[in-house]
This record gives structure tokens, sequence and C-alpha cells, in this order.
């Protein structure tokens, strides 16, 4: 049992006291794991991010439609304002929705 103390003392004792600095190539591997990582990141919120604008283009898109059917094909009687038109492209469907109900209940006549 001595000897393996023994043992055990003598390699504590010859292990180094600090940590050595970060040669070149351990200073790169670490620059190239952030650097994979950072661009992870970025591509993640990318995605996301570019989702979320196409859904807003193909709402509007689909708004500004069912606005020209309502008016040209059915004849609601929405005139194509500039309010009309900015709720619509904001909006998109239920800004039409919006607009041809309050058409239909009296409470708007024009915008």
């Amino acid at each position: 049992m001595l000897n393996i103390l023994f043992i055990v003392f003598s390699i504590a004792t010859t292990l180094p006291t600090t940590i050595p600095p970060l040669s070149a190539l351990g200073g790169y591997i670490l620059l190239a794991i952030l650097a994979v990582v950072l661009i992870y990141i970025i591509l993640i919120l990318g995605k996301s991010i570019v989702k979320f604008i196409l859904g807003l283009i193909i709402n509007t898109i689909l708004g500004v439609i069912a606005l020209l059917l309502l008016d040209f094909v059915f004849s609601f009687g929405i005139p194509l304002t500039l309010p009309v038109i900015g709720a619509t492209a904001l909006f998109g469907l239920p800004g039409v929705g919006a607009i041809a109900l309050l058409k239909l209940l009296g409470v708007i006549s024009f915008i």
C-alpha cells in the first residue's frame, strides 16, 4: 500500500503546475470550431427569417388576388384606394376579410 502511495505522489509531483499556452495549431482548431458553430447559428436563423418573409409574401399575394376577385368578378363594390390596398398588402387575406365584412355590415361605404 505504501508503494502505491509513493508512486501516486511521485507522479503528482512531476506533473506541470501551469497550463501551457495554446499552440498555433490549437488556436486554429479552436477558431475553426467557433466558425462552424457561428455558421450553423446563422444558417438556422436565416432559414427561419426566410420562411417568415416567404409566408408574408404569399399571404399578401393571396390577399391581393382575393381583393381583385371580390371587386372585379363578384362586383362587391370595394374601391381600390390606397388604404384598402395597404390593408390588403399588410394583413393579406384577413385584411380583405375584415374590409369585406365591414362593407357588408355597412360600417364603411368607401375608404
